[in-house]
């Protein structure tokens, strides 16, 4: 839902800055010529945050945070490749590098890619109790900050639903075990965020 929403307000809203005017031909071009696109965007963002075992940051730990991208994007090309059979190789290795957070030139399409992936991160980042700068978001997008307030009240309101906001209050500055994380939430009986969590949300995103 987050990459959807963020998806449809660049196309859909009047180009805010020379940044999301770019990002926004760029998708516009991708969504017409590839029908499955949003599908393939929307399932590097379920599974972009997957492999990771902690809320270490690259800042925290760099080598565990490295591992982590790289478990996270080959967990991305074992559900694309079960869900999406149409993915070929080579996008299929243009997603994985993205997850893995590779270096790329400003404007190419991985780097537009990284940018909506990265931006959907921060959106889900509402479930933590600290507040969440969107400024990320307003760089990669080009998108004006009311815009984007708007996409983060979007953003509260799914993550509420799932109950991962109080969890978050619980965890956030313990950087537990996500193993802890999920087993904290099945006890409270919260069925969205289990320890099946991506593959329920890679069922829901098959049913689309």
């Amino acid at each position: 839902m987050l990459t959807m929403d963020l998806i449809d307000t660049i196309v859909r809203t009047q180009a805010q800055s020379q940044t999301h005017y770019a990002l926004q031909i760029w998708l516009n071009q991708r969504l017409n010529s590839d029908p499955l696109f949003r599908k393939k965007l929307q399932l590097a963002a379920i599974w972009q945050r997957a492999g990771r075992h902690s809320e270490a940051s690259g800042g925290d730990a760099p080598n565990e945070y490295g591992r982590y991208c790289d478990d996270s994007a080959q967990y991305f090309a074992t559900a694309a490749k079960k869900h999406l059979p149409e993915i070929t190789d080579k996008e299929l290795k243009l997603f994985c590098n993205v997850i893995q957070q590779f270096n790329f030139k400003e404007g190419t399409e991985p780097s537009n890619i990284m940018a909506l992936l990265f931006s959907t991160h921060i959106m889900e980042l509402n479930r933590m109790p600290r507040t969440v700068r969107t400024g990320q978001i307003e760089k990669d997008t080009g998108l004006k900050r009311k815009t984007i307030k708007g996409l983060m009240t979007k953003a509260k309101y799914y993550i509420a639903r799932t109950g991962a906001k109080k969890m978050g209050s619980v965890f956030a500055d313990c950087h537990q075990d996500m193993e802890l994380l999920l087993d904290a939430v099945t006890r409270s009986k919260r069925r969205r965020l289990t320890n099946n969590r991506y593959n329920h949300y890679a069922y829901l995103f098959c049913q689309q």
